[in-house]
């Protein structure tokens, strides 16, 4: 089996950030090139309506843009938007993927390990990449473990993260499926078409994660979310770091200084 993955982030606008999400989206590499067709079709589709209307045509799905009515689609409106994913949740439910996410509060973070103040993005991506190549290790079956592995993720100002955490990782001689795991690399929007859905993903996951405590008022979830996990052909797995779990990594980075 070839599996290929696609990594993205979302977090809010505080400083440092309340949440943040890196969220993997994985296929079978034999799936990318329909998928990649079928949204591409979307989005076709969608932009020949737009230019018979005398509108903005639309570069890519974008989740932070769409959800705020910014940019590209500053003149849609929620229907527009609403008929516009229901499209898109078509292309989910043709085909065989899932993914796993994770979340964790930079706040709480920066509170239970100061040392982090300086860059808790930082240290978020390092954790978070390894928590999720750990959760995708752990879903090989014993069947499964001669597949391999190959992971992108969007350029961002973390790719030396991405890189030498991932290197950290395969070379760690007790991390069982070290094997498994060819590469990670980054790539822009512009080149590569599934990090579209990865960006879908990825912010539906960190919306999720306003639904968790502390919120006094947790949220309902979200439609898009609750229509991508209800797909038979949809495998969501997502996990948060608590405050509990951030008080035993200290413990570790302490003893680990020792």
């Amino acid at each position: 089996m070839v599996l290929t993955g696609y990594i993205d982030e979302s977090y809010s606008g505080e400083s440092p950030p309340r949440m943040f999400s890196l969220t993997c989206t994985i296929a079978q590499g034999s799936e990318w090139p329909w998928i990649e067709m079928a949204w591409q079709k979307c989005l076709e589709e969608k932009n020949a309506s737009l230019k018979a209307q005398g509108r903005t045509l639309i570069s890519r799905y974008h989740s932070v843009d769409i959800n705020n009515f910014r940019e590209e689609f500053a003149d849609w409106n929620g229907p527009e938007r609403q008929a516009f994913c229901e499209q898109l949740m078509r292309v989910f439910s043709r085909h065989e993927w899932g993914y796993e996410g994770y979340l964790i509060n930079l706040q709480e973070l920066v509170e239970e390990l100061p040392e982090t103040s300086s860059d808790p993005l930082g240290c978020a991506y390092h954790i978070l990449l390894k928590f999720l190549m750990l959760e995708i290790g752990d879903g090989i079956t014993k069947e499964e473990l001669g597949c391999t592995i190959t992971l992108f993720h969007e350029r961002c100002a973390y790719n030396g993260v991405f890189s030498e955490t991932f290197n950290e990782l395969v070379n760690d001689s007790t991390f069982a499926y070290k094997k498994c795991f060819t590469t990670i690399e980054p790539m822009g929007w512009e080149d590569c078409i599934p990090l579209q859905p990865a960006d879908l993903i990825a912010y539906e996951n960190f919306k999720e994660g306003y639904r968790q405590p502390p919120n006094e008022k947790p949220r309902e979830r979200r439609k898009i979310l609750e229509k991508l996990i209800s797909l038979d052909s949809f495998a969501p797995h997502a996990k948060i770091v608590t405050r509990a779990n951030l008080v035993k990594l200290k413990g570790i980075f302490d003893a680990a200084k020792k």
